[in-house]
């Protein structure tokens, strides 16, 4: 169950953390990859709704999208890093 896998403050803590890395790193993308994220990953709108929905191509979507899913990846591999380094 969900209270036993943060039963350790340990794990809970690294997970919070790499909560805030991940919220952080949304806040950093360019304006359309973040509002692309948010509509398919947040929002749960498909890749071709967003796509008629802010007037551009089904692939510009799944391109900017994943670029997003790029840099966030990038962060979070990032943050883990430093983490393991101090």
């Amino acid at each position: 169950d969900m209270a036993s896998f943060y039963a350790d403050p340990h794990e809970e803590a690294v997970g919070s953390e790499l909560r805030h890395e991940l919220l952080n790193a949304v806040q950093q993308l360019p304006d359309r990859c973040k509002m692309i994220f948010k509509l398919v990953k947040e929002d749960g709108l498909k890749q071709k709704e967003v796509a008629e929905l802010l007037h551009l191509s089904p692939k510009t979507v799944e391109n900017q999208l994943a670029i997003a899913l790029k840099k966030l990846a990038e962060a979070v591999q990032a943050a883990a890093l430093f983490r393991v380094k101090k």
